[in-house]
């Protein structure tokens, strides 16, 4: 009950003791009165409700971009308190994620700190799954999410990887962990020039930061990129998922519209196009990744990586 009141009700919470109030309890303890923590311990042992089940269609339609972002801020919460807490080792596929199988997280040792590439595969995993959990998505075919998915995954991890490096202060893209994307020694191996590691590492970060993008941007931004009813690569939708992608998209633009009213009340006509104007360098940033994945595959031929990088990546290079 309290999980549920607590994602109905919207209800926010702040701890006192840094976010660690279950760390080192013991055996018989009682448990924590912090409910910031124990809602977060909630998300960690898996509950999860449908964001279309958050509120009746009655409700939805009289309150429109408050329960779009209460929707996407509750999945956004979930992303990234599993991110924190959660690590993978198998090798799912991306049909197995939407199939739900085979994609089981466990909980991150701390006695065994995460590798650079751990973080990232577990930041690929908590992405698919906040672009997966979107209310519209049970409403497509398998198909049909794959080719959304393939599409705009990586992506996605890069505008949540910017926004979150932004947030930090960080002048370049880190993991979750903190690693750099772009390392020093990822720079030596591949043997690019600075300007194009500088490039790739601050591009989207200085597009959010110029805007002073903030999440709730952030997040309608995001599935409206999503929404993008005319895919041909790898393979275009379904003509039945043509419509209904190209209706969900319009409803999304019209809540960044009225949120933009809203918000920037005298200068809501320029926020708009502003932030639309994000695409474009979201998609020059990721054609300078796709061609640092290919230096990477033409370096290291036999080097393999997890299926599920591949299916979201591979098929751009």
């Amino acid at each position: 009950m309290f999980y549920r009141r607590t994602v109905v009700l919207d209800l926010v919470y702040r701890c006192t003791r840094e976010k660690k109030c279950f760390e080192n309890l013991k055996e018989n303890s009682r448990r924590p009165h912090c409910k910031f923590c124990r809602f977060h311990k909630c998300i960690e042992v898996g509950m999860f409700i449908k964001p279309s089940t958050l509120m009746s269609p009655k409700l939805w339609e009289k309150n429109t971009v408050s329960t779009a972002l209460k929707q996407l801020h509750y999945l956004n919460t979930k992303r990234t308190t599993l991110q924190m807490s959660k690590c993978s080792y198998g090798n799912p596929k991306l049909e197995d994620m939407v199939r739900r199988e085979n994609t089981a997280l466990v909980s991150q040792d701390p006695n065994q700190p995460l590798k650079e590439n751990d973080w990232r595969f577990i930041d690929i995993i908590t992405t698919i799954e906040f672009l997966l959990n979107l209310d519209f998505m049970e409403e497509l075919d398998i198909t049909d999410q794959m080719v959304l998915l393939r599409a705009f995954a990586s992506k996605a991890i890069l505008l949540f990887t910017a926004f979150s490096s932004m947030m930090k202060d960080y002048g370049q893209l880190v993991t979750p962990g903190g690693h750099e994307i772009v390392s020093e020694a990822l720079i030596e191996k591949l043997e690019i020039t600075q300007e194009m590691a500088n490039s790739i590492k601050s591009r989207m970060i200085g597009g959010l930061s110029e805007l002073s993008v903030t999440e709730d941007e952030l997040l309608l931004i995001i599935v409206i990129f999503f929404l993008d009813p005319v895919i041909t690569v790898p393979q275009p939708l379904s003509s039945m998922a043509v419509t209904y992608v190209a209706s969900k998209r319009q409803m999304y633009s019209q809540f960044l519209l009225e949120h933009c009213q809203m918000m920037q009340q005298d200068g809501w006509q320029k926020r708009l196009p502003e932030l639309y104007v994000l695409c474009h360098t979201l998609n020059r940033n990721m054609r300078e990744i796709d061609k640092l994945n290919i230096l990477a595959k033409l370096k290291y031929p036999t080097s393999i990586c997890k299926k599920l990088y591949d299916d979201i990546t591979m098929h751009r290079c």
